[in-house]
């Protein structure tokens, strides 16, 4: 996905000459700070990535999108015993409409009445939208295995849910 960037980073790390370089020690210390924190931000995209995968899976089941929102309703509840309530559950179903329908639309509204023209508009918004549910679904998955570290019951909720 960033194998440019990357490329980028390995060429200024290794192939620059030190004598050809302007010598700023900022740029540098950037560099090497960089190079660096690159194995961090490749697992970071590779979670992404790795979510983003499961969404586009879960989006062809009947119902669409169901382990995202089970994963979702069960970082929210984290009951195993209980069902979540009728509420929670509905607030989860409405956000999950406004982001599957409702944000493309509201930008492909948007984009239209700018000029950029509809389709455009709401492919935008298809996209951001999609970055959102991989962020709220990676969120809620980290929230789960975070508290059945502490010996939860979130996990266990999600397999009740």
């Amino acid at each position: 996905l960033f194998a440019g960037e990357i490329t980028e980073v390995f060429f200024a790390v290794f192939a620059v000459d030190p004598a050809q370089s302007d010598g700023s020690l900022l740029v540098e210390i950037r560099v090497w700070f960089m190079f660096w924190l690159l194995p961090f931000a490749v697992i970071v995209l590779a979670l992404v990535g790795d979510q983003m995968s499961d969404l586009v899976l879960d989006a062809s089941d009947r119902p669409p999108l169901i382990w995202s929102v089970s994963i979702v309703l069960a970082a929210i509840h984290r009951d195993r015993k209980w069902a979540p309530a009728e509420q929670t559950c509905e607030m989860v179903d409405f956000w999950v409409l406004f982001l599957t329908e409702g944000m493309p639309i509201v930008n492909a509204i948007r984009c239209y009445l700018l000029g950029s023209g509809f389709w455009h508009g709401y492919m935008q918004g298809g996209l951001f939208s999609a970055f959102i549910a991989t962020g709220v679904t990676l969120t809620a998955e980290v929230a789960i295995c975070v508290h059945d570290v502490k010996h939860s019951s979130a996990h266990k909720a999600l397999r009740h849910i």
